[in-house]
């Protein structure tokens, strides 16, 4: 019985192809997670070679410090390139004070069915 469950359960999962919908939720998610302080929720956005890299204490310390200067945020997806299991996506992001920045190619990868930020130049822990 938990065999027959487990490959219904790993088909379900091989059917969820990355796409951009999928991608865009996440984002939304992230911008939702840092505007309502949600921190675990947030965390649980950022990908495995990210995790494995920055510890949670480490980050939460830096995010909490960046949502006090910076406030609420807002994105604007500015382009999507899918290439397989990877995004790179360009945004810009403003904050409650106005100020704002541009995100080039920060990478997103796609992990059992959900999009997940991952480590690069964008994205780093500190």
């Amino acid at each position: 019985m938990f065999c027959a469950v487990a490959i219904v359960a790993a088909a379900a999962d091989a059917s969820k192809l990355p796409d951009r919908p999928s991608l865009v939720a996440a984002l939304k998610a992230a911008d939702r997670a840092w505007n309502t302080r949600n921190w675990k929720a947030l965390w649980a956005l950022y990908g495995p070679r990210f995790r494995s890299t920055c510890t949670y204490g480490d980050w939460l310390r830096n995010i909490k410090a960046e949502r006090e200067l910076l406030g609420r945020i807002s994105g604007e997806l500015l382009r999507v390139r899918l290439v397989g299991a990877k995004a790179y996506v360009d945004l810009t992001s403003t904050a409650e004070s106005g100020d704002s920045a541009r995100f080039a190619n920060d990478l997103y990868v796609w992990i059992n069915g959900h999009w997940y930020d991952e480590l690069d130049s964008q994205t780093p822990c500190s």
